[in-house]
C-alpha cells in the first residue's frame, strides 16, 4: 500500500486490488503510529500521567486535577512547569515566609521572592555576612553567588534610631568547600552595627527579596 508523507499513513492504490478487512487494518495502524509519533501533548489526572506507559521524550502532559500544571518528560522524568521550595531560616531571630523558592523547569529559572522577618532581638554587626536562610543546593546559583544592595525596613525599635530602611548588602551564594551543611545560603552583610530589639510583633526589621537566576539543565 502507498503512504502519506512525512506521516506514512497507508492508503489503498487504485492499481492494486482491495482487500476490505487487511487494508483498513494496516490504515489503522499506521494512523496509530504516526499519533504515537507526533502527538505531543497529553491530558489526564496526576494518577493516569504517573501510570502512562513509557511516555517518550520530550511529551507534554497536562494535569487536569491538583494545581493542573502542565509537566514535560525530560531524561525519564516529569519536569513540572514551575514548582516552589522551602527557604529555611538559620537564625532563630527571623521567619521565612512559605514557598518563597519558585523553579521554572521550562527555561530553568530560579526566583527568591519572599519575606525574612524579624522574631525576636538580633544585632547585626558592622562588616560581617549573617547567614539567615538556606536552601537546597539543587537551586543554587550557577555562578557561585549572586550579590545586590538592598533597604531593609528597620523595624520600630532599631538602635540607634535610623532612617526607616537600612542599607544591607544581600548574597546568595552556594561555597561547598567552606561550609559543611547548608551550603547555599542567603547572607546579610551589613556595612553599620544596628542593634533590632524585638518587643512589638509585626514592626521588627524585615526584608523583602525578589532576586532570579539562571538555573543548569
Amino acid at each position: 500500500m502507498p503512504t502519506t508523507s512525512p506521516s506514512n499513513i497507508a492508503y489503498p492504490a487504485t492499481s492494486n486490488p482491495y482487500s476490505y478487512v487487511p487494508d483498513l487494518g494496516a490504515m489503522a495502524q499506521s494512523v496509530q503510529a504516526a499519533l504515537t509519533k507526533q502527538g505531543n501533548l497529553l491530558r489526564g489526572t496526576v494518577a493516569e500521567r504517573n501510570a502512562y506507559p513509557s511516555p517518550p521524550e520530550g511529551i507534554f502532559w497536562s494535569d487536569t486535577d491538583g494545581n493542573k500544571v502542565l509537566h514535560q518528560r525530560r531524561n525519564g522524568k516529569w519536569w513540572p512547569e514551575i514548582e516552589y521550595q522551602q527557604v529555611l531560616p538559620l537564625q532563630v531571630s527571623f521567619g521565612v515566609t512559605p514557598d518563597a523558592l519558585a523553579i521554572t523547569n521550562f527555561g530553568r529559572v530560579a526566583h527568591l521572592n519572599c519575606r525574612i522577618y524579624q522574631t525576636a532581638d538580633y544585632f547585626f554587626s558592622a562588616k560581617t555576612g549573617h547567614p539567615l536562610a538556606t536552601f537546597d543546593d539543587r537551586w543554587a546559583p550557577r555562578t557561585g553567588r549572586v550579590t545586590t544592595a538592598i533597604g531593609m525596613e528597620a523595624g520600630y525599635d532599631a538602635t540607634p534610631k535610623p532612617e526607616q530602611y537600612l542599607l544591607k548588602y544581600v548574597d546568595v551564594t552556594y561555597l561547598p568547600t567552606e561550609w559543611a551543611s547548608n551550603k547555599t545560603r542567603v547572607l546579610i552583610y551589613n556595612p553599620t552595627a544596628s542593634s533590632n530589639q524585638f518587643t512589638t510583633v509585626g514592626r521588627g526589621a524585615e526584608l523583602s527579596l525578589s532576586l532570579s537566576w539562571p538555573l543548569p539543565y
